[in-house]
């Protein structure tokens, strides 16, 4: 995996990561130990933080971006990762749990879900209301270019639902503390990865 990782880009040797451990081929901490045995890795700093997100509950690079991009980068508060619940008499997981505030948000990779897996997607969202969770989903352009209009108007659902936290600008072209429509430049801020 750590070969493969080497020979792809940034976001194909984080999307390596993910699915070795989403598929449970692996652990974080082995490929971590495996990591630190290697005397030079082209992306040794960028796994070892997609490897922090994976243990924080990420399992996809959408939602290691969601992580870091739209919640940490923006101070957004900690979201339960892959909250498992039964609703509408079906067991659930879900991507992020604001338990506090009842908001649920589930992001969608790059190809987003299609067909019979975006029914599904529906039926677990209204499962979900009727049990008085507020469902939001997000999807690959919203952990990416628009991350901080993501962080925005996150912080307007979780505010409206009893978050006192403070939103916070990602860098110096962040555009979440603007008005929507308010253009100030670079809408990813300063952020990488």
């Amino acid at each position: 995996m750590l070969d493969l990782a080497e020979a792809a880009n940034a976001a194909g040797a984080q999307a390596w990561v993910a699915q070795a451990c989403q598929r449970r081929m692996t652990t974080p901490p082995r490929i971590e130990d495996a990591l630190d045995r290697r005397a030079r890795h082209r992306w040794r700093d960028l796994l070892k933080a997609a490897l922090d997100d994976v243990v924080d509950g990420a399992e996809s690079i959408a939602e290691m971006r969601y992580i870091r991009r739209v919640e940490r980068a923006h101070g957004l508060p900690t979201a339960t990762r892959q909250l498992r619940s039964v609703r509408g008499g079906r067991r659930r997981r879900d991507d992020n749990a604001y338990v506090e505030q009842k908001v649920l948000v589930e992001v969608d990779g790059q190809v987003g879900h299609v067909g019979v897996g975006r029914l599904a997607d529906l039926r677990r969202d209204r499962a979900s209301a009727v049990e008085g969770w507020l469902p939001v989903r997000v999807g690959w352009p919203d952990v990416g270019e628009q991350c901080c209009a993501t962080a925005r108007d996150l912080a307007a659902v979780l505010t409206s639902r009893g978050w006192t936290g403070q939103l916070r600008r990602c860098g110096p072209g962040c555009t979440a503390l603007t008005a929507p429509g308010e253009h100030r430049g670079s809408e990813r801020g300063g952020l990488v990865g």
